[in-house]
């Protein structure tokens, strides 16, 4: 009897040992292949968004080079990225040359204030795009997702830029709906497993039962 009971303990804590492995590997990348697909189609979103953004800016200031000091190019910026943002559900803001920002389709009401960290406006340069997930340097009150292109003159000079940004606290829902998700299937799929493996040990050690 001794055996039989050392051989089944054996057998079922070697199958919960690797199920339980195999359980948390397979949480963990869901969860990152989730996290990664999420930030993705974000980058991708804000990415038409600001293309979108800088075609409207270009109909509305002709690529010129005062276009911050024009008030009716500013008005119409204005008017065209206050729409975008509302349609897309997330703002939209342009900065003049220095990196100051000057519109926001949230108006008044704009969560992003000051000058661009000169390390992103170096980036835009030279890269000639930008994305992160963070608070632009201390620009906003949490965490962003926010991709951006710079405005370029007749010249290619820079002129401008346009960013979009979309709260990054979505994430955090997502993330919680998926854990969520995963325990509750990984609680089923123990409870089944555990059966079986029950089921499975006493099969195995009838042979020993009998001789005993």
């Amino acid at each position: 009897m001794s055996v039989r009971k050392s051989i089944s303990s054996a057998y079922f804590s070697i199958t919960a040992v690797v199920l339980v492995a195999s359980i948390l590997a397979m949480g963990f990348l869901q969860m990152y292949l989730s996290m990664e697909y999420f930030k993705t189609d974000k980058e991708k979103t804000l990415s038409d968004i600001v293309t979108i953004a800088s075609a409207r800016t270009y109909a509305a200031g002709q690529t010129n080079i005062h276009i911050w000091q024009d008030s009716d190019a500013l008005k119409s910026i204005q008017s065209s990225i206050s729409l975008i943002g509302q349609s897309s559900g997330n703002l939209v803001f342009a900065a003049n040359a220095s990196g100051k920002i000057v519109l926001c389709s949230e108006g008044e009401l704009c969560q992003h204030h000051g000058t661009i960290p000169e390390k992103i406006l170096q980036q835009l340069d030279t890269q000639g795009s930008y994305f992160e997930t963070g608070d632009l340097g201390g620009l906003t009150p949490h965490r962003f997702y926010t991709s951006a292109r710079p405005l370029y003159s007749p010249d290619k000079e820079i002129i401008g830029y346009i960013f979009a940004s979309a709260d990054a606290a979505g994430m955090g829902v997502f993330v919680s709906d998926m854990f969520s998700s995963f325990v509750l299937s990984a609680g089923l799929m123990l409870l089944v497993a555990s059966v079986l493996s029950i089921l499975l040990t006493s099969r195995l050690t009838t042979p020993l039962r009998r001789i005993a």
